[in-house]
């Protein structure tokens, strides 16, 4: 990538590279300030609503045959109604979609109330009809009916709002989190935090080390959700003597990853200092001596970035592991993007900010993946290297890793790979309670500024890998295209494919990784940041990726991507589409080739909305869900005006739905408390399932504290927010 041309045609034009924008906050070196404006990701209802109790009336002592229903816990409503005089028993009954008919809703009763658990945004709000049939008789044949009552006014009830317990302004809690399979543990991240605490449950109320981070645990039991644990780093970077120099700044929490079971649970630290490399070794984070001998002065790999590892038992947490790559060095933000698989022993690592010029699979000497030795920061890959193979025996011809450049390179006239900013992956195993870095992995065709390393995703078991490279420039199209055509000239004079992006798949067999598959849309365009983001199904062959920087003004599935003009050759930009608007493509793998099958835009799409900001699958690969922080619609809860574009940088979350190979749009999907600038879907986990759901808004302003507190309050700017649904 041609840095120079980069930094022309941002500069006269309206695209913000997110990752670099990303680069830009992270530099500012922490201070009470946090402003995020240059971070790309960067009239209220209260929590808790009555619904009618029938199609016609509503009250809050429903008198029968009225029921009354409420919503005051999250993904729950409650039923209620007066005692029916001769009645044994009652039975409650639910029609879904007001067409496929009433089913029991649990056991008989005993009792005048009852709850049906529900995912608020797959259920149907407009159409969903439930009745109370009350029992005359044992076996209920003598009965009579309640009038039939409707749901919507119990929605923006049933979403669960989350904050931290030590809400304070600008912390941005919700930056990123993750769900466990079974939707019953969910951890939510605020990296600009500023506890000094160290580990587990430490203090939460001293404010001395700026943008430290934190992490918090949530745990869901007999239907109560209640915070679990309040985790920092075991090295939680304290304030300098000297304020002037250097301030915390870690961003512990810039991403978090949870095991299937909720059991292991993975944290970066994208600005931690400490110099050391390897598992477990020096910890020593930032330090300034107040002196005035220069040579007592002690610095560590500023901006170096770590990964923490922690693991509970029962229902208490520790710090397991410290994680640092081999080749350590500063500004190296170790931990961008974070990926787990189910059984939490096998972690991938991304970092867009490594620069080393090597390309492929390098295979590592002993000593890089001995968990007992610790490596001297700033290892060049070559001295940890014995060999390197581009590993990329599926791709095609044009994928060896010495191919990377043409005349037209992105590094220049080079041909040597890698380069500033190429980027890397590593992966770490762990056994019997012991973790190693297993590999490192840069992509085929590594290219300065091609980010590689910007999202990962892992399938369950944890053998099939998923890369983002969202700055890589070729104009390859499909499967294993021509990789070496970096920087390439487009069809319009002029137009080249800066940022185009690329995804890369790679695969394990026992502890061997190779390159299965380069990755290109079939349709390509300027700046598309294909593979901002990434994820897999559980068994590895659905993949979906987001292009934030899609151009086309299309809406829905499979529309036309090429449904954009450019205009002025040098600016590159849009005079009649949709700029930014984002989208996703699906691919399926059928055990031997991938197939792109959709290519999906937002119902509402508008210039700027970044649509494929964060995308999650369900396991089975039938349920997508994809957000975009930027999206300006004014409603709340499921499925709301999607016109009413005139609340800037909301944001947005878009549910899909697999049904017999044909991708829907199932819901549109809103905070409960929708406000400007809010810039909801920041963070968006998936239960394996697909039905529970939970969203960030990291710049939610209310202070209130815990579950289901006070969303209208906005005393506290950005402190952040989750929404369960």
């Amino acid at each position: 990538m041609n840095i120079d041309r980069i930094q022309r045609l941002l500069s006269r034009s309206a695209l913000v590279f997110s990752l670099l924008a990303s680069a830009l906050v992270m530099t500012a070196c922490g201070g009470s300030d946090k402003n995020d404006d240059v971070f790309p990701d960067p009239s209220s209802s209260s929590s808790s609503l009555s619904s009618s109790s029938s199609s016609s009336s509503s009250s809050a002592n429903a008198v029968w045959p009225d029921i009354n229903v409420t919503a005051n816990s999250p993904k729950t409503l409650s039923f209620s109604w007066t005692p029916v005089e001769g009645a044994l028993s009652y039975r409650l009954y639910k029609n879904a979609d007001g067409t496929s008919g009433f089913v029991q809703v649990g056991a008989d009763l005993t009792s005048t109330s009852a709850t049906d658990t529900i995912s608020v945004h797959l259920h149907d709000w407009l159409n969903a009809t439930y009745y109370v049939e009350a029992c005359l008789s044992e076996d209920c044949t003598d009965k009579t009916d309640s009038n039939p009552a409707t749901t919507p006014d119990a929605m923006l009830g049933a979403i669960g709002y989350f904050k931290a317990s030590n809400t304070e302004t600008s912390d941005w809690f919700g930056w990123s989190l993750d769900i466990s399979a079974d939707g019953q543990t969910l951890v939510v991240a605020a990296p600009a935090e500023d506890s000094n605490a160290t580990g587990v449950d430490g203090s939460q109320t001293s404010n001395t080390s700026p943008s430290s981070g934190a992490v918090y645990v949530f745990f869901l039991t007999e239907g109560v959700w209640t915070q679990q644990a309040y985790i920092k780093a075991s090295n939680t970077e304290q304030p300098n003597d000297d304020e002037d120099l250097t301030l915390p700044n870690d961003r512990f929490g810039y991403r978090v990853a949870l095991s299937d079971d909720g059991n292991t649970l993975a944290v970066t630290a994208l600005m931690e200092d400490s110099s050391g490399a390897g598992i477990n070794c020096n910890q020593g984070n930032y330090k300034y001596i107040d002196t005035e001998d220069e040579d007592k002065v002690k610095h560590g790999q500023v901006n170096a970035g770590a990964v923490y590892i922690f693991t509970r038992s029962e229902a208490t947490w520790s710090q397991e592991a410290y994680l640092k790559p081999f080749n350590t060095s500063l500004d190296h933000q170790f931990g961008y993007s974070l990926a787990l698989s189910a059984d939490g022993n096998t972690l991938a690592v991304g970092t867009v900010n490594e620069s080393s010029f090597v390309a492929g699979i390098p295979t590592l000497s002993s000593s890089s993946s001995d968990p007992a030795r610790c490596e001297n920061a700033n290892a060049s890959p070559s001295s940890a290297a014995s060999s390197t193979s581009s590993s990329s025996s599926s791709s095609s011809s044009s994928s060896s890793s010495s191919s990377s450049s043409t005349s037209n390179s992105s590094s220049s006239s080079s041909s040597t790979p890698g380069g500033s900013n190429s980027g890397a992956v590593y992966v770490f195993a762990r056994a019997e309670g012991v973790w190693m870095q297993q590999t490192y992995i840069k992509a085929s065709n590594a290219g300065s500024g091609d980010s590689f390393g910007a999202s990962v995703a892992l399938s369950a078991d944890g053998n099939k890998l998923a890369v983002g490279a969202p700055g890589e420039d070729s104009d390859a199209t499909g499967v294993n295209g021509d990789q070496a055509n970096n920087y390439a000239v487009g069809t319009q004079t002029g137009t080249q494919y800066l940022n185009a992006g690329a995804v890369y798949v790679f695969t394990r067999t026992e502890s061997t990784w190779t390159q299965e598959t380069y990755l290109k849309p079939d349709y390509v365009s300027w700046a598309l940041q294909f593979g901002h983001s990434v994820d897999l199904s559980s068994d590895g062959n659905t993949l979906a990726v987001g292009g934030i920087g899609d151009l086309s003004r299309t809406t829905g599935i499979n529309g036309d991507p090429s449904d954009y003009d450019l205009v002025q050759l040098d600016l590159l930009y849009p005079s009649d589409g949709a700029f930014s608007s984002g989208a996703v493509y699906v691919f399926t793998h059928n055990g031997t080739t991938w197939t792109q099958n959709a290519y999906i835009k937002a119902s509402n799409a508008e210039t700027n909305d970044q649509f494929g900001h964060r995308v999650k699958l369900s396991g089975d690969g039938s349920r997508l869900a994809v957000s975009t922080i930027i999206e300006a619609g004014s409603s709340k809860g499921i499925n709301g005006d999607e016109s009413d574009n005139n609340t800037s940088n909301t944001g947005a979350v878009y549910v899909f739905g697999l049904d017999a190979g044909n991708w829907t749009q199932t819901s549109y999907v809103k905070p409960s408390n929708t406000r400007g600038g809010d810039r909801f879907g920041s963070g968006l986990g998936l239960s394996t399932d697909g039905g529970t759901m939970a969203v960030g808004g990291y710049r939610d302003p209310s202070n209130a504290t815990g579950v289901n507190g006070d969303q209208n309050d906005d005393s506290a700017p950005s402190a952040g927010a989750v929404y369960v649904y």
